[in-house]
């Protein structure tokens, strides 16, 4: 009769922790098109602040399953606007939520605005920033495709311009240049390993490492049909006139 009973109750607390991690978690599914309800493959679907992710098949459709309940989405592709979503809660009998999104196309020059020397220097001149490399890949197999900023190179000029500060030590001291920031693109799109390659001056530094762990996501890079962890080397940009 107690063993009974002891079975009773342990069953009793798998149920109840299971439907806890249920209640607190449920699946989005859904599709992501164009403003003219065309649908984006390969467009990127990630949890904001999280390791996961998922790129949308030919048709455009995704599924991620285990979302945190409140939990808000990226979604991203190349040559369109980076939009940011929070997830209704409103999950049906199954416990999943469809979620469908419209990406806007970037636009393709920089807005007509900024007061910064940084932003004055990067609008100016922005040859320096298709400086961006890829360092050789672990093995010898062709990339089908690079990783890449989710608005292109534009959109990281953009970037940088809205969110590098030009540090005070620096003004001071009249310093000028690049520094040279390494960094990995995991598969899931997010930045990772963020180091400086070539230094210019500490302040500096700290502000370019600043801006490169703060960018979204990128586009990963895939590899034989996968997708696949890719180092770059982007060159930040300090100049006073």
């Amino acid at each position: 009769m107690r063993k009974a009973a002891l079975v009773c109750l342990l069953s009793c607390l798998l149920t109840s922790q299971t439907r806890a991690q249920t209640d607190s978690t449920r699946s989005v599914r859904g599709r992501v098109t164009n403003s003219r309800g065309q649908p984006l493959a390969g467009a990127i679907v990630a949890v904001f602040n999280s390791s996961k992710g998922t790129p949308t098949d030919q048709d455009g459709f995704y599924l991620l399953s285990n979302v945190p309940n409140e939990a808000t989405l990226v979604f991203m592709n190349f040559g369109y606007q980076l939009l940011v979503q929070s997830v209704p809660n409103q999950a049906n009998v199954l416990n999943q939520q469809v979620l469908n999104v419209s990406l806007e196309i970037a636009p393709e020059e920089l807005p007509p605005m900024g007061a910064t020397a940084a932003y004055k220097a990067i609008n100016k001149n922005t040859s320096h920033m298709a400086g961006l490399y890829e360092l050789p890949a672990q093995t010898g197999a062709a990339m089908d495709r690079k990783a890449y900023f989710p608005t292109g190179t534009v959109g990281m000029i953009q970037y940088v311009a809205h969110h590098l500060r030009y540090p005070a030590q620096a003004k001071l001291a009249k310093v000028e240049g690049d520094v040279l920031v390494e960094f990995t693109v995991t598969p899931i799109g997010a930045i990772e390993g963020v180091k400086v390659s070539k230094s210019l001056f500490p302040a500096c530094d700290q502000e370019a490492l600043r801006v490169v762990r703060q960018m979204p996501r990128w586009v990963a890079a895939q590899q034989l049909g996968q997708l696949v962890s890719s180092v770059y080397v982007v060159p930040i940009r300090f100049a006073l006139k």
